[in-house]
């Protein structure tokens, strides 16, 4: 899997690709649940369609919805991702078990 992180005066951006996406169930299209939780982002794919509309309305700003893009990577940007306070390279994301990416926040604010 490979992580793309590129930070700048406006925004800082994020793009997950790689085939391992696919086989682990984050196919082009599929909705995905990301929440912060334990001082790290966890990436789950969604398949039910009113449980992904739920996640568009929460009002728990620890919890937040996209969708894998049509090149079948992930995309990640915007204010939410500005407040955690990201300022330089990551390490690389990984999967801790089949369909759940992790993120460690740690290593933004060492």
């Amino acid at each position: 899997m490979k992580t793309l992180y590129h930070y700048d005066d406006v925004m800082p951006e994020m793009v997950i690709s790689g085939p391992e996406l696919a086989v682990n169930g984050f196919t082009s299209g599929t909705s995905v649940c990301i929440q912060l939780r334990d001082n790290a982002l966890w990436i789950t794919p969604v398949h039910d369609e009113a449980f992904f509309i739920e996640l568009l309305n929460s009002p728990d700003a620890d919890i937040y919805a996209d969708e894998i893009r049509e090149d079948g990577s992930l995309y990640l940007a915007g204010d939410w991702f500005i407040s955690l306070g990201m300022n330089r390279d990551s390490q690389p994301a990984s999967f801790i078990s089949k369909h759940v990416i992790f993120l460690s926040l740690s290593t933004f604010n060492a």
